[in-house]
């Protein structure tokens, strides 16, 4: 398949004007964007998410992870955050602590900190989506 080809059917016309697949009417792939103080960027493969390149977003990021903080993965249409283990400090969504892989949806907030101690949280980016 090439990269306009429907990823459920396979057909070559997909998107048509209307973002379908014009076969089996499979939807637009949306593509992630996260947004920070700095700027943002969107993603439409899995990325392995470290200090890099969240400076690049956030004027915060000096306490994630060099390698790797989290991790962006899609499954189908939905996307998902999954934390590193062995980051110092904890990834937090929506003010939880994140221990294993969640499902982001638009206007969710990525930090990073303790949920314990709401003043040692850094808010780093707002999670929304954006068609392909």
């Amino acid at each position: 398949m090439s990269s306009m080809d429907c990823p459920n059917c396979g057909c070559s016309r997909y998107p048509d004007p209307g973002g379908h697949c014009p076969d089996c009417n499979y939807p637009p792939l949306q593509r992630l964007k996260l947004t920070g103080d700095k700027g943002s960027l969107s993603f439409g493969v899995l990325t392995r998410v470290g200090s890099a390149l969240l400076l690049r977003l956030s004027s915060e990021a000096q306490f994630a992870e060099r390698e790797e903080q989290f991790l962006i993965s899609c499954n189908n249409s939905d996307w998902f955050i999954v934390p590193s283990p062995s980051a110092r400090n904890q990834t937090l969504l929506n003010g939880a602590i994140l221990t294993a892989a969640n499902c982001l949806k638009e206007g969710d907030m990525i930090a990073l900190g303790s949920r314990a101690d709401s003043t040692r949280q850094v808010m780093l980016l707002q999670v929304g989506m954006v068609n392909a």
